[in-house]
């Protein structure tokens, strides 16, 4: 295996939909990539729409050619990783892809449970699987500043029912395993560092796995809870006051394929 990394970083602050951007502190440390490497990758040469025979999950979705699977680690804990943009991929033979042979999607970008680690992905529309000469781009981290809780009323066990004091609504209540499983719909939901299931005597459930946010405007949070159905429950958050948004570069040369 042959294959070089240049990251770099450039610090940009901005303004989170609806939460205030804390200004940059001078002695403030951007965040670094420690390593970044291919992870994996898939080729489809040929789509078979029309017997319906898919050779990947994803055959006809994301289109013919060659989808790139990164894992890097980050130098410090952050918040949320988002928005990740390939501007420039030139191939073995020099070939530098159109932007519109670089696809993008929705979610190709993921922090891990540890809050260091991070997974993207990049899709190429190309006609033949081909060694990668450079690839380059930046994503988004976002961190936090400052914190305060809140605490709604309780909610109903039930799909579309809805807290007044925060505003928190249900939009699915449905089993799961030995337990229940919602989507929650809470505004400005990026901005959550904790959130707590809690008993009418206001004692803690049991979270069975992480919660997440999602959607586009960020306002859907799926939660896995250890209780029974019917049994109404308060959702306490611990919320960041403000965020940074930092946008981290990256360069990856000299990939070759067959080295994996």
């Amino acid at each position: 295996m042959c294959m070089s990394i240049v990251a770099s970083f450039l610090s940009i602050n901005r303004e989170a939909t609806f939460i205030p951007t804390a200004e940059k502190h001078a002695n403030e440390k951007a965040i670094e990539l420690r390593t970044l490497d291919l992870d994996g990758f898939r080729y489809i040469s040929k789509l078979h729409k029309d017997v319906d025979v898919h050779v990947f999950w994803n055959n006809g979705v994301y289109g013919k050619g060659l989808m790139l699977s990164f894992f890097g680690e980050l130098d410090s804990e952050v918040l949320n990783v988002k928005t990740i943009r390939s501007k420039k991929v030139i191939l073995e033979d020099g070939t530098q892809l159109a932007s519109e042979q670089i696809r993008t999607h929705h979610n190709s970008i993921i922090l891990g449970n540890d809050k260091r680690s991070l997974g993207f992905r990049i899709d190429l529309d190309i006609a033949k699987m081909a060694n990668i000469k450079h690839i380059s781009g930046e994503f988004d981290i976002v961190r936090a500043e400052g914190s305060l809780e809140v605490t709604s009323d309780l909610l109903k066990d039930e799909s579309k029912s809805k807290d007044d004091k925060i505003g928190i609504g249900i939009d699915v209540a449905s089993n799961w395993g030995n337990g229940r499983y919602y989507v929650l719909i809470i505004e400005n939901a990026e901005n959550i560092l904790e959130l707590t299931v809690l008993d009418e005597n206001g004692n803690e459930f049991r979270q069975t796995d992480s919660f997440r946010v999602f959607g586009t405007n960020n306002d859907r949070v799926k939660v896995y809870v250890d209780k029974d159905k019917g049994t109404p429950f308060a959702i306490k958050l611990k919320r960041a006051k403000k965020l940074h948004v930092q946008s981290i570069p990256f360069v990856l040369e000299n990939i070759d394929l067959m080295a994996y």
